[in-house]
Formats: C-alpha cells, sequence, structure tokens
C-alpha cells in the first residue's frame, strides 16, 4: 500500500441527475420496417447527449471531497462564475457547488449543447484545470459510437472497437 496517494472522488460517485438524463431522448430507431440498415444497428443504442454528461461526471472531481485541494474547488468555482453558472449556493458552500456541477451535466446534456461554442470553451477551461486531456477513455463495445465520440468531445483521448460488422 502507498500511503501518501490519495484519489479524489469523482462527482458521479456521489450523485447523477438520473431522472433529467433519463428524460431526454435520443433519435428513434425504426420500428416494424424491415430495412437493410436495421440488422447493422446496436442493441444497446447510448444518446450521445446522455453519454456527454455521464463522461463530464466521471471527469469532474466531488468538490466536496476533502482530497481535494483548496485551489482546484476555488478554480471550479472560478469557471462556473465566468460562464455565469455559479449560484450563491455554490460560492458559499462546497455541496452547493456540487449541485451546480450536477445542473452543469444537465445542461451540457441537452442535445443542442454538442455544437454549442460557450459548452465547448466551458469543457476547455475545466479541461485545463482538471488536466483531464491525457486520459484515454477504452470501449471495448462500441457499437452505433456514441461513448467514444463524445469522450473525444470531451478532450479524452478515445479507443474503441467493435465486433459486430
Amino acid at each position: 500500500m502507498i500511503g501518501s496517494l490519495t484519489r479524489n472522488r469523482r462527482l458521479i460517485e456521489v450523485d447523477l441527475p438520473i431522472k433529467a438524463l433519463s428524460a431526454m431522448r435520443g433519435k428513434r430507431t425504426r420500428q416494424g420496417d424491415v430495412d437493410v440498415r436495421s440488422p447493422g444497428l446496436w442493441w444497446s443504442r447510448k444518446p450521445q447527449h446522455q453519454c456527454r454528461a455521464i463522461w463530464l461526471a466521471i471527469l469532474l472531481p466531488d468538490p466536496a471531497d476533502e482530497n481535494l485541494s483548496a485551489g482546484q474547488v476555488e478554480g471550479l468555482r472560478k469557471i462556473l462564475r465566468r460562464h455565469n453558472l455559479l449560484t450563491e449556493r455554490g460560492q458559499t458552500s462546497a455541496l452547493g457547488l456540487r449541485q451546480d456541477l450536477l445542473r452543469l451535466c444537465e445542461l451540457i446534456a441537452e442535445p443542442e449543447m454538442a455544437v454549442d461554442h460557450g459548452m465547448q470553451a466551458l469543457v476547455r477551461d475545466l479541461a485545463r484545470l482538471l488536466e483531464f486531456s491525457p486520459k484515454v477513455a477504452l470501449d471495448p463495445f462500441a457499437g452505433s459510437g456514441a461513448i467514444p465520440v463524445e469522450a473525444q468531445r470531451l478532450g479524452l483521448n478515445s479507443i474503441a472497437s467493435e465486433y459486430s460488422p
């Protein structure tokens, strides 16, 4: 055991806006029609916008974690303030900041946020603060490719494979 090695708890480990993410719907798949493309539809399709929110929750630290430095917490506040996403509660408490970050996960899951320049700038700011660009997302069962595509959109390197032709 390494004595001084600590790991920050991630946002997804404490909470995730499941109800809001579940309410969002992705593209509908064809039903009833036999189509040339039908055999290639992956049985477990993941809507891209939900994958984006989940990746963000995996990457973001929990601001209430005692192992997180005060500088990182203040950096999170500064970034959210710059993008007008910091509430008064988030300004004063770690639990309020956690709620603001969970709200960010809901916002980034909106389908139109994939091409929103403000949201892309926010993610780049978070990537610089938290240094998550060298991380690699591995998806051995990529299916339709939603998980690796959204990982790349958040600045991660992505490796994916798929067995189905």
